[in-house]
């Protein structure tokens, strides 16, 4: 009995000895970025054991029977082995997940365990917006409302998006209702996802129109992904704009460009010929 309680008395202060001061694991990254994996810990000052500490990732999009842990990292003192091709060691038990694609979703979960272990883990999400929202906006017949004009189909579309999306339409930025939304999961956490309505045509004349994408998860924050077109009474495309890339940078020069260049530079070394030969001929003779 005596035995007994010295042992737990050990394991309560080993526990008390041992902690992990600093965990960070971000909630999300898009894919092609990286991310800051953090996990320090805390000894008390009379503790001379040196803890292992080792980084595992379980993957999210694998079948629950293939879902195992993997070792990425792990360090004991100044011998530190990385267990993975995309990892960088930043020092201080931090590591860098690097040009992390959407099958790295997953459990992160960092160990330490010299006297005691001690685990903490996190869900990280890597989300791709795949070919992102594609908006078309086509007449189709008239259908059962109170003008005898031809009705707007509003079709909005993504396809290899991760993890699973979402889809909204506005027009003139009021949220059109009783949407149809088919949602296809391909395979390992890909999504294919269509949206439709039709509204009368007196509803989109002249109006903008958008479709944005977004994901279930909210978690997941990023950028607007949207596709945006303007719809003029006469039924045709007014205009376009695309809200996720904004062109900042000077156009280039076109090959066309080039060419008048070239034209513009022959053209002056005609005019100097033209003029250094009669010069010529007059000091011959």
């Amino acid at each position: 009995m005596l035995r007994t309680c010295c042992l737990m008395l050990c394991l309560v202060a080993g526990s008390r000895q041992l902690s992990i001061s600093t965990f960070v694991v971000p909630n999300a990254v898009e894919t092609g970025q990286n991310a800051e994996l953090q996990c320090q810990f805390s000894l008390d000052a009379s503790d001379t054991i040196a803890p292992y500490v080792k980084w595992w990732w379980t993957p999210l999009y694998v079948d629950e029977e293939e879902r195992d842990k993997k070792q990425l990292y792990q360090r004991l003192e100044s011998d530190v082995s990385i267990l993975h091709s995309n990892i960088e060691h930043l020092g201080n038990d931090t590591i860098l997940l690097t040009d992390m694609k959407y099958t790295d979703s997953g459990n992160y979960e960092c160990e330490v365990f010299g006297i005691t272990e001690i685990r903490m883990h996190k869900e990280l999400i890597v989300y791709l917006n795949g070919s992102g929202p594609q908006l078309n906006i086509s007449e189709v017949a008239d259908g059962p409302d109170d003008d005898s004009e031809e009705d707007i189909l509003l079709e909005c579309e993504a396809e290899g998006v991760s993890p699973q999306p979402e889809l909204s339409l506005t027009v003139n930025g009021k949220e059109v209702d009783n949407l149809t939304t088919h949602v296809i999961n391909t395979s390992n956490g890909l999504y294919n996802i269509s949206a439709n309505v039709t509204i009368s045509k007196e509803e989109v004349d002249g109006a903008e129109v958008r479709c944005e994408l977004f994901y279930e998860n909210p978690d997941v924050t990023h950028p607007p992904y949207v596709d945006i077109e303007l719809y003029d009474p006469s039924g045709a495309v007014a205009a376009a704009t695309d809200a996720i890339e904004v062109a900042t940078s000077p156009a280039s020069h076109s090959l066309h460009d080039e060419s008048s260049d070239s034209n513009g530079l022959r053209t002056s070394w005609m005019v100097i010929v033209m003029v250094t030969i009669p010069i010529y001929l007059r000091v011959l003779l």
